[in-house]
């Protein structure tokens, strides 16, 4: 008998500007020197473009546009054993002069990376492996 997904949903961005792509550290996992991608879980009745959106504004505080979607991915967390959908937008800032402000409870740091320097900086393992996939590292 085939099984119905029955989880939660995840969103993250590849936010990308002049050939790099924006990796954060959340506050979260900071002590363990885990980079991630922007974003985080939907929201019930909450339409999926617009939920990445909202967790952009509030991590980041800025507006994006959303181009494309690049990734998707289900899994089990680790730590809870909670499965999750995954799915990586693309996008680009609205502004791309407009300074980050941060959430401290959400984002601890940010930092622009070159595609080809992915590597060089940890970060889950589904992380990764859309990272490799999208960027072909």
């Amino acid at each position: 008998m085939e099984e119905h997904f029955v989880g939660k949903v995840t969103q993250k961005l590849f936010l990308e500007k002049d050939g790099k792509v924006l990796l954060v550290q959340s506050a979260y996992d900071k002590s363990i020197g885990v980079w991630d991608l922007p974003g985080g879980r939907l929201h019930v009745n909450e339409q999926p473009i617009e939920g990445i959106k909202r967790e952009t504004r509030e991590e980041l505080g800025v507006e994006i546009e959303v181009t494309g979607i690049a990734y998707v991915d289900q899994h089990r967390k680790t730590k809870n054993n909670e499965l999750t959908l995954l799915l990586i937008y693309t996008a680009v800032l609205k502004d791309p002069a407009q300074d980050f402000i941060l959430d401290p409870d959400e984002v601890e740091d940010v930092v622009w990376v070159k595609f080809a320097e992915l590597g060089t900086y940890k970060s889950f393992g589904n992380i990764e492996q859309a990272l490799r996939t999208h960027y072909k590292k």
